[in-house]
């Protein structure tokens, strides 16, 4: 269930969101990203609260939270980062490859951004899709 929410969301969620040119089209992207969450934080939860012996749940929660939640700024800063400084300086040269993207999720201002989550949509899916066939034979 994990994976699988986990891949609906990028697929769904991030590609709309790239490819999207409309507020209601985003919208329908954040709302698709957003839905499987509460599923994957269940999973989560459910794995850890039947393998982790209780006297250590309490320091596993913590643990799991302080790495989780410590890593948002630096996604943050890095997005920032590579939105300003690398994707959208490369959807304004006229390369082949950038007028595939162009094709894909538009030109000008903001053609970066969409590129990274057109980025994080596939490789974010083939994780989630690979990470499951992983776990599956175990």
């Amino acid at each position: 269930m994990i994976y699988y929410c986990a891949a609906i969301s990028f697929l769904l969620g991030d590609f709309f969101m790239s490819v999207g040119r409309t507020c209601p089209l985003w919208c329908f992207a954040a709302l698709a990203a957003s839905i499987p969450m509460p599923f994957i934080g269940a999973g989560q939860n459910v794995i850890l609260y039947t393998t982790v012996p209780t006297e250590l749940q309490g320091r596993v929660f913590t643990v799991r939270n302080a790495l989780q939640y410590c890593t948002i700024p630096i996604g943050t800063l890095l997005s920032g980062y590579l939105a300003d400084y690398i994707f959208e300086p490369m959807m304004k040269t006229q390369n082949d490859f950038c007028k595939i993207l162009q094709i894909i999720v538009g030109s000008g201002h903001g053609s970066g951004m969409a590129v990274m989550f057109l980025c994080t949509s596939i490789l974010g899916f083939m994780v989630s899709i690979v990470s499951y066939n992983i776990v599956k034979k175990l």
